[in-house]
């Protein structure tokens, strides 16, 4: 759709969480040929991708985004290991994984879901699986060994932990060194579920 927006639905991380994060990939990740890693103000948990979309939506969007996250609560959300989808072999996406929280994180993406769904947004076609997106494969690695053993080297570490409060419409504008991210709006988790406030 032309002049629209791209949009998508996601969790922000506490800013010293994605330092933590961006600073070990780039470091640890620096000899990896054709892997782009994801600077540290653009990490970010996807709930939902939106595509692009009519500015006019935006309310009715911002309307069922907030009702989606009525049924939750405030929850911690650990970070932990780290893998490549669709495997290190074959790597097209490189992450770091849920641990505690990720089933109240798939919940929260499963109510945004069906939300969305009555506003026209196709639901998934996969099931979703919490992660944070820290690099994208643009070419094969030469050496891809080195990628595994990067990932085996933090299968088991844990990143850190915050409290989710809220969920963020966020619009992604496109350019040659890679996207900016913008807030367009933020819906928050009730104190108390299925209340609004």
């Amino acid at each position: 759709m032309s002049g629209g927006l791209r949009c998508f639905v996601a969790l922000e991380l506490p800013e010293g969480l994605r330092e933590t994060i961006a600073a070990h990939f780039a470091r640890e990740g620096r000899t990896l040929s054709g892997v782009r890693w994801v600077p540290a103000g653009n990490l970010h948990l996807t709930l939902k991708f939106l595509g692009e979309l009519d500015a006019k939506r935006l309310p009715a969007l911002e309307g069922a985004l907030t009702e989606a996250l009525l049924g939750h609560a405030p929850f911690s959300l650990a970070l932990r290991g780290a893998g490549a989808f669709p495997s290190p072999e074959r790597a097209r996406v490189i992450w770091v994984g849920a641990g505690t929280g990720a089933s109240e994180v798939s919940a929260l993406a499963a109510s945004v879901e069906a939300a969305l769904t009555p506003l026209g947004f196709s639901p998934e076609e996969r099931p979703f699986s919490p992660h944070l997106t820290v690099g994208r494969v643009k070419t094969p690695p030469r050496d891809r060994g080195a990628l595994r053993e990067l990932l085996d080297a933090v299968r088991d570490r844990e990143w850190g932990e915050w409290v989710v409060s809220g969920a963020h419409l966020v619009r992604s504008e496109l350019f040659p060194a890679g996207p900016i991210y913008s807030i367009l709006h933020t819906a928050t988790l009730p104190e108390k579920p299925g209340q609004g406030r």
